[in-house]
């Protein structure tokens, strides 16, 4: 409903998901145009990498994989969803309304390719689709993780540790998931 009203406030809207906990919407009057070295070189500021990094994110493929959709892909997706408008607040009563929830699959069913976006094309692109492959690990193990499968979150994490092990975030889900399997197991 938030990204609904958003599209019928800005002439575009890109959503980015960096876990399953937590989004990033973006509304613009200009279409969505990234410059990878622009990005690069924000990115690199010591506070902004040190903050980012504490979040998994250290490049600016590991923030270019958490886009999502933009525009026309959002907007077919959302399709009927009703707008949030000041009369109809349902956000503020969404415990009154069914749920169902975004499944991981259906998030990688809407994911476009954010390279259309890109203002050049990359050296990097091998590492952005690990950076996706990283993310898709991560939205699985949350998935599992909330219904109660330990082992596939464990497996989704153990993926994606492979591929970036030095990950601060995915080390922190690491120690989260350790805890937990601590606090369930026997004694």
């Amino acid at each position: 409903m938030l990204l609904k009203a958003m599209l019928a406030q800005f002439k575009h809207v890109s959503l980015w998901l960096p876990d399953r906990m937590e989004g990033v919407a973006i509304g613009s009057d200009e279409p969505l145009k990234i410059d990878r070295d622009t990005l690069a070189k924000r990115m690199s500021a010591p506070a902004v990498a040190e903050d980012l990094a504490a979040i998994g994110l250290r490049s600016p493929e590991d923030l270019l994989a958490t886009f999502v959709a933009a525009d026309d892909a959002l907007a077919a997706y959302l399709d009927d969803t009703p707008s949030l408008t000041d009369d109809r607040p349902r956000i503020e009563y969404y415990n009154f309304y069914p749920a169902t929830p975004i499944l991981v699959e259906d998030l990688k069913r809407l994911r476009e390719p954010v390279e259309r976006y890109l203002a050049t094309r990359s050296s990097e692109d091998q590492q952005l689709e690990v950076a996706r492959n990283v993310v898709d690990a991560i939205w699985e193990e949350h998935e599992a993780t909330a219904y109660g499968n330990l082992a596939a979150a464990r497996s989704a994490l153990g993926v994606a540790l492979k591929l970036e092990p030095n990950n601060l975030y995915l080390r922190f889900l690491d120690r989260k998931q350790r805890a937990m399997a601590a606090e369930a197991s026997p004694r």
